[in-house]
C-alpha cells in the first residue's frame, strides 16, 4: 500500500496477516436464471429522485426537500417471528445504532442492522436516489436465538443482526459492501462480541469479487490488537480503507485482506470517520469532539462539537473543504477546518422532525449535484439538503454554559452573553440565571436542558428559550430536583422536548411566570408526555402563562402538589392528541383563577379535569378542594366530559362566574354552581371557530 497510507505508518510497523475463510455462499432462492424474488420482497418508489430534489433547493438557494411518498417500512418484511421482531421490529435497521453504506458511482445507500433486543431480521435494503426506488434485497435471516446472549442457530450463510454504527461500508475497489460488526444478536463462538467481519454483494444479477449476486462471505477472525467495537470507517483513494474503533485505527486494504496499526486511541466509543483528500485527513467524530488522523501525526483533538451534535451524528465532507454535521433533525452545523468556526443552519417549514436517532454513515455528500442526503425516520422519505449562503449560518460556540455557573457565588446573578451553546446545563446553588439571547442545544445529565439539582436555596431562572428538539426519555426544558426546592421561572418559552417543567417527589415550590410551553411530546414516546408535571411538592404556582398543545398522549397540567394557583393563564388543547388539560392524581388544594382552558378536537381523553385518580401511586391529599372561577371551559370535542372525581363526598367542586361552551357533560364531576353560564355551542357563546376569549374580557359582571 502507498499513497496516503504508506505516510502514516511508524517505521516499525508490518502487515498483520489475516486469515479469511474465503468461502463463498450462494444467495437465498438463486436460481440458473438469477435470484428468486421471495412472494413477500417488495419494491416501492418515491414520487421524487435526488435530481428533482437538487433542482428544486438550487432554485430555492438551499434547504431540505424530501424524497417522499415511499419509505424503507413500505418494504418491510411482513409476518416475522417473536425472535426477529424483539422490541422495535425492523424500524431499528434505522432507529438502532446502524449507519448506511454508500455506492457513490451509482448512488445507492444501503441499509442493514439491528441487534441485541432490538430486531433480529438482518436483511439488507437499498435506496436508489437516481430512480427513488426502495428494494428490500435480502429476506430474513435464518432463524436467529429466541432471546440475546443464546447461541446463535446458523450463521454460515450470512451474519447474526448486529450494530453496524459507522461499521457498514461499500468500497470500490472490491465493489462490494464490508461489515464490521460490534456486538451480535445472539453469541457466535461464546461471545455477542463479534470477532469476524462480512462481505456481501448488494447487485441483484452479476457477480463481483468472486461473490454471487445477493451473497454474504465471512471473514474469519480479524487478527488486530486490541479488539475494540463501535467501528467507524473511511474510504480512502486507492483500495485502501479506514477503519478505526473504540481503542485503536488502522488501514484496511480489501483487495488483499492486510491490516495496518495507526495505533492506539481514547476510549470514546462509537462514532463516525470520514475521508478528506484535499488535505490527506481522515476526521473523525468521538464523544463530543472532533479528530483528526493525519498522514504524518498521530490522532489529535481538533475541536469539541458545535451545538446539537455528539458520537452519533452525521458527518460529510462538503466540495469546499469544510465538514457539514447532522443529527436528524432541521439542523446543520457547518465546521471550517481553517478558521475553525462553527456555522448553524436553522431548517425552515420544510425540514426532517428530530427524533433523537443515531445517523452516523446515514447522511452523506452528493457532491455532483451540490447536495447531502440524510435519513432517520423509517416512516418518511429519505431528504436531500444543500447548504444556504454562509451569510444565513450563525455563529456557534463550543463553550458550555455550565463553565459559568460553576464559578458563580451562590446567590449571585449570573448573565450568559447572547448566542448560541452546546450542552445542556445544571444549577446546583442559589442564583438568579438571566438567559436573554442565549441559545442552547443539547440536553445534561441525559435529563433536561436545564437541570436545578440540590440547589439549597432560591433560584431564579429568567428569559429562558428552548425551542430546539431535545431527545433522552423524559428530556424537559427544566427539571427540578431536590428537597424543598425554591425554584421561579420566568418568560420562558419551552417546546419540542419530552416534558416542558418536571419536578421530582420530595417537597418544595415551583413558580411559573409569565411563560409559553408549547408542543410537548411526540409520537415516539414510550409515555404520557406532559407540559408542566408538578410531583409530590408543596405548591405550583402557574401565573399569566400560556400551556398549549401535548403531541403524545401527555396533559397539559399536571400536578401532585398539595397546593396548585393556576392564574391569569391559557391550558389549551387546540389541535393536540393530549389527555387531561389538567391533572390532580393526588388532590390537593386546587384553584383556577381568570383562565381559560379548551378540550380540543383530537383529545384523547374525554374528561378536562381529574382529582385523586391515582391513590396506588400517591397517597391522596389530607386537605383537598377545587374552585374554578372566573373563567371559560371550552369544548370541541363533541362528547366530552368536565372531568373524573375520585374523591369522597360531601366535597364537591366549585365553579364560580364560570362560561361553559360546547357538549359538555358535567354529571361524573360533582359541583357546585354559582353565577355560571352555559352555551351549547361557540355561536351561541359568541365565539368564532378556532377564536378563544381573552384573558382581559375574563371576569364576568
Amino acid at each position: 500500500m502507498g499513497g496516503w497510507l504508506q505516510r502514516w505508518m511508524p517505521v516499525s510497523a508490518a502487515i498483520i496477516p489475516l486469515v479469511s475463510v474465503s468461502l463463498v455462499f450462494g444467495a437465498e432462492n438463486v436460481s440458473a436464471d438469477g435470484p428468486v424474488i421471495e412472494p413477500d420482497r417488495r419494491v416501492a418508489t418515491a414520487s421524487r429522485t435526488v435530481f428533482d430534489c437538487a433542482d428544486i433547493l438550487k432554485k430555492q438557494s438551499g434547504g431540505w426537500c424530501e424524497l417522499a411518498g415511499a419509505s424503507i417500512a413500505d418494504v418491510f418484511p411482513g409476518t416475522l417471528t417473536p425472535s426477529r421482531t424483539r422490541a422495535n421490529r425492523a424500524s431499528a435497521v434505522i432507529d438502532a445504532w446502524n449507519g448506511a453504506a454508500w455506492d457513490p458511482d451509482r448512488m445507492i445507500l444501503y441499509f442493514h442492522g439491528g441487534s441485541i433486543s432490538d430486531y433480529g431480521g438482518g436483511e439488507v435494503y437499498s435506496f436508489a436516489l437516481g430512480t427513488g426506488q426502495w428494494r428490500r434485497l435480502t429476506g430474513p435471516v435464518s432463524e436467529p436465538a429466541a432471546s440475546t446472549g443464546a447461541p446463535c442457530k446458523d450463521n454460515a450463510l450470512s451474519p447474526a443482526t448486529a450494530h453496524t454504527h459507522d461499521g457498514f461500508v461499500f468500497s470500490r475497489a472490491t465493489d462490494t459492501i464490508w461489515l464490521f460488526p460490534s456486538f451480535y444478536s445472539c453469541t457466535v463462538d461464546g461471545s455477542a462480541v463479534a470477532k469476524d467481519f462480512w462481505e456481501f454483494n448488494p447487485s441483484v444479477e452479476e457477480q463481483r469479487n468472486g461473490l454471487a449476486p445477493l451473497a454474504w462471505r465471512r471473514h474469519d477472525a480479524v487478527r488486530i490488537r486490541p479488539r475494540g467495537t463501535g467501528f467507524r470507517t473511511a474510504s480512502g483513494p486507492g483500495n485502501d480503507m479506514f477503519v478505526g474503533h473504540s481503542t485503536a485505527e488502522f488501514v484496511f486494504n480489501p483487495g488483499g485482506l492486510s491490516w495496518r496499526s495507526l495505533g492506539r486511541i481514547e476510549n470514546l466509543g462509537s462514532g463516525s470517520s470520514v475521508y478528506d483528500p484535499a488535505r490527506r485527513t481522515v476526521w473523525s467524530i468521538r464523544g463530543d469532539s472532533l479528530f483528526a488522523t493525519g498522514e504524518a501525526a498521530p490522532t489529535k483533538k481538533v475541536s469539541v462539537l458545535g451545538p446539537g451534535l455528539d458520537s452519533s451524528s452525521g458527518m460529510a465532507l462538503a466540495a469546499d473543504g469544510s465538514l457539514v454535521f447532522w443529527n436528524g433533525g432541521a439542523q446543520v452545523m457547518r465546521y471550517d477546518p481553517v478558521t475553525r468556526d462553527w456555522l448553524l443552519f436553522d431548517g425552515g417549514a420544510v425540514s426532517p422532525p428530530y427524533y433523537g436517532v443515531p445517523v452516523y454513515s446515514k447522511w452523506i455528500a452528493v457532491p455532483q449535484l451540490g447536495v447531502f442526503v440524510g435519513y432517520a425516520d423509517y416512516r418518511r422519505g429519505v431528504w436531500v439538503y444543500r447548504l444556504p449562503d454562509l451569510a444565513r449560518g450563525r455563529n456557534a460556540a463550543t463553550w458550555p454554559v455550565q463553565a459559568l455557573l460553576d464559578v458563580a457565588e451562590p446567590g449571585s446573578i449570573v448573565t450568559i452573553p447572547p448566542g448560541i451553546y452546546p450542552a445542556g446545563a445544571t444549577i446546583r446553588k442559589p442564583m438568579t440565571l438571566r438567559l436573554k439571547g442565549v441559545r442552547i442545544l443539547g440536553e445534561t445529565a441525559g435529563k433536561s436542558v436545564l437541570l436545578v439539582k440540590n440547589a439549597l436555596g432560591p433560584v431564579v431562572i429568567e428569559d429562558f428559550t428552548s425551542i430546539d428538539p431535545v431527545r433522552c426519555g423524559n428530556c424537559s426544558g427544566v427539571k427540578i430536583e431536590g428537597v424543598d426546592f425554591d425554584v421561579t421561572i420566568r418568560r420562558a418559552r419551552i417546546s419540542n422536548a419530552e416534558m416542558g417543567i418536571l419536578t421530582d417527589n420530595r417537597g418544595g415550590t415551583l413558580r411559573v411566570e409569565d411563560s409559553v410551553v408549547e408542543d410537548i411530546g411526540h409520537d415516539r414516546g414510550n409515555q404520557p408526555l406532559h407540559l408542566i408535571y408538578a410531583g409530590v411538592i408543596d405548591r405550583l404556582v402557574v401565573q399569566r402563562s400560556i400551556l398549549r398543545r401535548s403531541h403524545y398522549l401527555g396533559h397539559i397540567l399536571k400536578s401532585r402538589a398539595k397546593a396548585t394557583e393556576v392564574r391569569d393563564s391559557y391550558l389549551l388543547g387546540l389541535g393536540s392528541r393530549n389527555s387531561r388539560e389538567a391533572d390532580f392524581p393526588c388532590g390537593g388544594m386546587i384553584l383556577f383563577d381568570r383562565v381559560v382552558v379548551h378540550k380540543g378536537p383530537n383529545s384523547d381523553n374525554a374528561d378536562s379535569f381529574s382529582m385523586a385518580t391515582e391513590p396506588q401511586i400517591c397517597a391522596i391529599h389530607r386537605r383537598n378542594s377545587f374552585v374554578f372561577q372566573n373563567g371559560w371551559i371550552v369544548f370541541d370535542r363533541p362528547d366530552g366530559i368536565l372531568g373524573t372525581w375520585h374523591l369522597e363526598a360531601p366535597l364537591k367542586a366549585r365553579f364560580i362566574r364560570t362560561r361553559f361552551v360546547g357538549p359538555v357533560s358535567l354529571k361524573d364531576f360533582p359541583l357546585v354552581e354559582e353565577r355560571n353560564v352555559r352555551f351549547g355551542c361557540r355561536r351561541a357563546a359568541g365565539l368564532a371557530p378556532g377564536r378563544l376569549p381573552a384573558i382581559d374580557a375574563l371576569t364576568l359582571k
